[in-house]
């Protein structure tokens, strides 16, 4: 005789534990109502047609260009810009000689330091090992279109009070209107000027980045790996896209710096 399998006993259904009743989230208050009268953009589900005007401004350069190099150089490195540097060396050097060395020494002019740029363009295209092996005897460095024109005591002399600023106007460092190129912000704006109002750039304008490569001791040295030059100077730039004019540039100095240029 087979006996029927056992039964477990009866047990009544499994309860859920005790929830609390779910609390809604906590919702942020509304935002205040916008004051009267105020232009307030808001999202809508209703397309509206951009229009965008066709580009109709002239472009290229604002004043009629000269095949003469020196033409495009005072188009940039004018006579304005030439005496006030030359106001300042001189001065600067008054400072540094004190009065009674300074009445005999020779003052720069304006035809002084015209040459003076001209020799450092030709030290950044032919490029010797040392300042000096321009002034050697030995003929493998000798440079005779500088040597011949300035002697090398004179060219250091104008490197050595060479200025742009009147250090009596510059804020101390520490202060809140302290410039790290407070000794060459006349010169940097007024190039920054003048790239702008000798050019109408195009439509396609970019802001970007710019690496000045300098291998020097500096606050201002940068380092992005990414740029073919890597180490550097920093500049911001607003170019043109079609042929890579700058318009205005500004030199980075720091993340609370304030702008001046772009």
């Amino acid at each position: 005789m087979n006996t029927p399998p056992s039964q477990p006993p009866h047990q009544p259904p499994s309860q859920p534990p005790h929830q609390p009743p779910s609390q809604p989230p906590h919702q942020p208050p509304p935002p205040p109502p916008p004051p009267p009268g105020a232009n307030v953009t808001q999202w809508s589900e209703n397309l509206t047609t951009v229009t965008v005007n066709a580009f109709t401004s002239l472009t290229g350069p604002t004043v009629e260009i000269s095949d003469c190099p020196l033409h495009i150089f005072h188009l940039f490195v004018n006579e304005e810009l030439q005496e006030k540097i030359v106001a300042e060396s001189n001065r600067y050097a008054r400072e540094v000689m004190g009065d009674d060395k300074y009445d005999k020494w020779k003052k720069i002019d304006t035809e002084e330091l015209e040459a003076y740029w001209g020799f450092c363009i030709l030290m950044g295209i032919v490029h010797l090992p040392s300042l000096d092996d321009y002034w050697s005897r030995d003929p493998l460095t000798h440079y005779a279109p500088i040597t011949t024109r300035i002697p090398r005591w004179r060219f250091r002399e104008i490197s050595r009070y060479l200025h742009f600023v009147n250090n009596q106007h510059l804020a101390p460092r520490g202060s809140p209107t302290f410039d790290r190129l407070g000794k060459v912000r006349p010169v940097i704006d007024h190039f920054s000027l003048q790239f702008s109002a000798l050019y109408n750039p195009s439509k396609n304008l970019a802001v970007d980045e710019a690496m000045i490569k300098f291998q020097g001791r500096s606050a201002l040295k940068q380092y992005m790996p990414m740029k073919p030059i890597k180490r550097g100077i920093k500049v911001w730039v607003l170019g043109d896209s079609t042929n890579g004019y700058f318009s205005r540039f500004d030199v980075y100095t720091g993340k609370q710096e304030i702008r001046h240029g772009v």
